[in-house]
């Protein structure tokens, strides 16, 4: 009898790592998690735009494009009227983002570069993390 109680214990305290473990998961999911999910709808776009290259005549088309669909993904800080708000949309500057065609080789390689700040739960602290996705794509066009 006495060893079924000391196998209670046992999986008691198993139970309890894992239920803090699954608390550690949980926390830093939610803090990191929309940072790379923003993150990757970035880098899609970016493919998007690199597949309309062949078809978008210059870079700065290509850049325009990146700078106006930046504004539907994510979301940035700012301070207005005094206060600081979590406002829809990535910030992305001309300077951010960077359009290299390779004539010769037909290939383009588009590359943007932002910063995202995050709030560590009830911790009042901040990190910011850079984010510099790219993608190399073909220009040549499509044979069907």
């Amino acid at each position: 009898m006495q060893r079924k109680s000391s196998q209670r214990g046992a999986i008691s305290f198993v139970s309890m790592l894992m239920l803090a473990g699954l608390a550690v998961a949980g926390y830093f999911g939610a803090m990191y998690g929309p940072a790379y999910f923003e993150a990757f709808e970035v880098k899609q776009m970016l493919r998007e735009a690199s597949n309309m290259a062949a078809r978008l005549g210059t870079d700065d088309q290509i850049r325009e494009f990146i700078l106006n669909k930046s504004k539907q993904i994510g979301s940035h800080w700012e301070i207005v009227d005094g206060e600081e708000r979590n406002i829809p949309g990535l910030v992305l500057l001309a300077e951010d983002v960077f359009v290299n065609r390779d004539d010769y080789a037909k290939t383009i390689v588009v590359q943007v570069k932002y910063t995202k700040r995050l709030d560590y739960p009830f911790l009042k602290r901040q990190k910011e993390l850079t984010f510099s996705p790219s993608v190399k794509e073909s220009t040549r066009p499509v044979h069907w």
